[in-house]
């Protein structure tokens, strides 16, 4: 098992069966499965949340979160938008190159 930590509030990473990624959480920070199954757990939220394959998870709370790869995954964590701002150019290439 490897654990792996994010450094920014956004990013797209590749876990191994079993890897762990640690992320400072925010409200509205959204986990993303692009491929695999995650355990999502969040320090503070009794609630434990698996996500399948394309789901998503929306962080309701500060706090560490620690996202296990249940299988081989590809997590994608996006920062919480701010209302009335339109993305940037670099995050519209981001989601369209993840969505193609």
């Amino acid at each position: 098992m490897i654990v792996r930590e994010l450094e920014s509030s956004a990013g797209v990473v590749g876990l191994s069966k079993r890897d762990v990624l640690s992320l400072a959480g925010h409200p509205g920070t959204r986990i993303e499965s692009r491929r695999g199954s995650l355990w999502v757990t969040q320090d503070g939220d009794r609630r434990d949340v698996v996500l399948a394959d394309g789901e998503t998870h929306l962080l309701d709370r500060e706090g560490p979160v620690l996202v296990q790869a249940l299988d081989a995954a590809l997590v994608v964590v996006r920062p919480a938008t701010q209302p009335g701002k339109a993305p940037g150019l670099w995050q519209r290439l981001t989601q369209a190159a993840l969505s193609a």
